[in-house]
C-alpha cells in the first residue's frame, strides 16, 4: 500500500484527460470510524482527490443535508485534533490526495501556521477555504504553501472576470467552480452556462478546474467530461450517509463506494482507438498519433510516411494523442523507455522549443509560455508594487514587450529569467513614476503625531482636494468613532496604526496572537470608515 499520497497535480496528471471524481465526506459523521472506513472505500474507486469537511456551526454555503451531518458531528463534541488523528491513521493506506474543506474561522482560532503544519503532518495534501476571498487570502495562501499544502478557493457564476483572475492566481491545488449561485444540494440538471464558464477559467490558469454544487448523477459527471477536470459530489453522498446512519461503518462505506463507482460508470468506459492510417497508408487525422518505437529507431520519431513528429506541434494544436498498433518493424521489441520519453516530450515542451516555434510564426506557442509563467510574473510584480491591479497590468505589458523583443533573446532556454527581468524593470519604473496615492483621509489620520488628540486644531489630516475636509471637525469625529470601538479593536488601532508599534509587540501588550491583532485592526478600520463615511 502507498505510504505517501500523491500530490493534487500528480493525481490529475495520472487521469490522462479523463474527468476526476472528488467525493466529499463530512468528518465525524456519524462517527470517526465511519469516516475512516469511507476514506478506504472511496479511495478504491480511484478518485482525483477526497474532500474532508470540517464540521462548522455557522454554514457558509452548505445546504440543509450537509448542515444536518455537521450538526450531528458537533453534538458528539468533535474537535479539530480528532479529525487530524483520524486522517493520520487512515492516510498511509490512502493513495488519493486528501483535501480539507473548512471555514477560515477554524483556522484562525486554531492558529494559522499551527493548523497548516498539523494538517500536513496528518496527511492532508491541500485545503479549501470558501470564506477567504482575495486580497485577504494572499497571506493565508502563502502560509498554506509554506506548509507544503495546496490552496483552493471558490469561484461563483456571478464572480467578475477581474475577480476570477485574482482567485485563480491564488489557487495552487485546483480551481473550485460553483455550478450555481446558492447553497449545496443535489439538482436535476446542470446550468447551461457551466461549459462556457469552465472554458473561460481554463484560459486563466493551468491548474485543474473542478465543478461542484448540484452534481449527483452519472449523467452529470459524463456531461462534464471533456469540459472540466473534476466533478465534486457532496450533498448526494451525505444524503446516502444520513439514510444509512445506523447501519454501521462497513455498511455505510460500502454504499458510498458503490455510489462513487456508479458516478464514474458512464464517463470512464474504455474506448477503442480508430487506426490513424487508412488501408492505403494515408493518415486519417493529422497530428493525432504516436507509434510504438522500436529500439533501433531514432528519436526523431519518424512514422510510416517519413513524417517527422514534432511534440510541441501536437501539444499546441490540441491534437488527440493516440497509441497506434503500427510498428515499422514488427520483428523488433517495443522500447518502452523511448515511448515514455516521447510521451514526456509531448506533455512538456521546453521553453526553448516554444520560443523557436514562436519565432517561426506560431503565436499559439507564445500563448503556452504566457500560461506557463503568468502566475510567477504576477507574483514578482505584486511583491514590488503591492497592488494586484497594477501587477496584472504590468504583467500584460511585460509579455507584450517580451513578444516584440523575442529575437533579442540569445538563449531561448533562459526565457523565464529573461521575462522576470522585464517584469521587474517595468514594475520598478512604474513604482518610481507613480504619483503619490490619493488615500482616504482616514488612512492619513492614522499616523503618529504627538498632538493627535490633545488639540482638535492640530489634528494631522490629509486634505483631499475632492473632499476639502476640515481637520478640526474630522478629528472630533474620529476621536468619537474610536471611543465607540470595542476595547481590543480600539487598543489595536491606536497601538499599531497610530503609535506604529510592531504587530508582535501589540500582541504581547494585548495578550493575544499576531493574527488576532491583524483581525482587530482590520475590523477596527472597517468600523471607523463606516462611522465616518459621511465625511469621506
Amino acid at each position: 500500500m502507498p505510504t505517501k499520497p500523491r500530490s493534487i497535480a500528480q493525481s490529475f496528471a495520472d487521469l490522462r484527460g479523463r474527468i476526476g471524481l472528488i467525493p466529499f465526506l463530512p468528518a465525524g459523521f456519524p462517527d470517526l470510524d465511519t469516516t475512516s472506513a469511507c476514506l478506504t472505500a472511496v479511495d478504491a474507486v480511484g478518485p482525483a482527490a477526497i474532500e474532508i469537511g470540517f464540521p462548522f456551526s455557522d454554514p457558509i454555503a452548505d445546504g440543509p443535508i450537509i448542515q444536518q451531518a455537521f450538526t450531528a458531528a458537533l453534538n458528539r463534541k468533535l474537535k479539530v485534533h480528532d479529525i487530524f488523528q483520524c486522517v493520520r491513521q487512515a492516510s498511509p493506506r490512502i493513495s488519493a490526495p486528501l483535501v480539507g474543506m473548512l471555514s477560515y474561522s477554524i483556522v484562525f482560532r486554531y492558529g494559522a501556521e499551527r493548523f497548516f503544519a498539523d494538517a500536513r503532518a496528518a496527511g492532508f495534501a491541500g485545503v479549501i477555504i470558501p470564506d477567504l476571498p482575495p486580497p485577504e487570502a494572499a497571506k493565508t495562501c502563502r502560509q498554506i504553501s509554506a506548509a507544503s499544502l495546496d490552496a483552493t478557493l471558490l469561484i461563483a457564476p456571478t464572480t467578475t472576470a477581474e475577480r476570477r483572475r485574482e482567485i485563480v492566481a491564488l489557487c495552487t491545488g485546483f480551481v473550485y467552480y460553483l455550478s450555481v449561485s446558492g447553497i449545496t444540494g443535489a439538482r436535476s440538471e446542470l446550468p447551461p452556462d457551466v461549459a462556457q464558464n469552465v472554458r473561460q477559467l481554463k484560459t486563466m490558469t493551468t491548474r485543474p478546474v473542478c465543478v461542484g454544487f448540484g452534481i449527483s448523477k452519472p449523467e452529470h459527471v459524463a456531461a462534464l467530461s471533456g469540459i472540466a477536470d473534476g466533478a465534486i459530489v457532496g450533498s448526494a453522498i451525505v444524503k446516502r450517509m444520513l439514510d444509512a446512519a445506523s447501519a454501521g461503518p462497513s455498511a455505510i462505506a460500502g454504499i458510498i463506494g458503490n455510489y462513487c463507482r456508479e458516478l464514474l460508470s458512464t464517463s470512464r468506459r474504455p474506448t477503442l482507438h480508430t487506426p490513424a492510417f487508412t488501408a492505403e497508408g494515408h493518415m486519417r487525422t493529422p497530428l493525432s498519433f504516436i507509434a510504438f518505437i522500436p529500439r533501433t529507431s531514432s528519436m526523431d520519431l519518424t512514422t510510416k510516411q517519413g513524417f517527422t513528429f514534432d511534440p510541441a506541434a501536437v501539444l499546441l494544436r490540441g491534437a488527440n494523442v493516440t497509441v497506434l498498433n503500427f510498428i515499422p518493424s514488427s520483428n523488433l521489441p517495443i522500447d518502452l523507455v523511448s515511448f515514455n520519453t516521447a510521451r514526456r516530450a509531448i506533455a512538456e515542451p521546453t521553453d526553448a522549443m516554444l520560443v523557436q516555434r514562436t519565432l517561426t510564426g506560431h503565436r499559439e506557442a507564445f500563448d503556452e509560455l504566457i500560461r506557463r509563467y503568468q502566475r510567477q510574473a504576477v507574483a514578482v510584480s505584486y511583491r514590488l508594487l503591492g497592488s494586484s491591479h497594477d501587477a496584472l497590468e504590468i504583467t500584460q505589458n511585460a509579455f507584450l514587450k517580451a513578444f516584440v523583443n523575442l529575437r533579442s533573446l540569445k538563449k531561448p532556454e533562459a526565457f523565464a529569467g529573461w521575462l522576470m527581468k522585464i517584469v521587474s524593470n517595468l514594475s520598478l519604473n512604474h513604482r518610481r513614476g507613480r504619483k503619490s496615492r490619493m488615500q482616504l483621509p482616514l488612512d492619513d489620520l492614522l499616523v503618529p503625531t504627538d498632538r493627535m488628540f490633545r488639540d482638535d486644531r492640530s489634528v494631522a489630516c490629509y486634505i483631499d482636494p475632492a473632499h476639502q475636509l476640515q481637520s478640526a471637525e474630522m478629528g472630533r469625529h474620529l476621536r468619537k468613532a474610536l471611543q465607540e470601538l470595542p476595547d481590543r479593536q480600539r487598543s489595536a488601532i491606536i497601538l499599531f496604526a497610530i503609535e506604529q508599534m510592531p504587530q508582535k509587540q501589540v500582541a504581547q501588550t494585548l495578550g493575544c496572537s499576531v493574527e488576532a491583532v491583524k483581525w482587530h485592526v482590520f475590523q477596527g478600520r472597517k468600523k471607523l470608515r463606516e462611522s465616518l463615511k459621511e465625511y469621506l
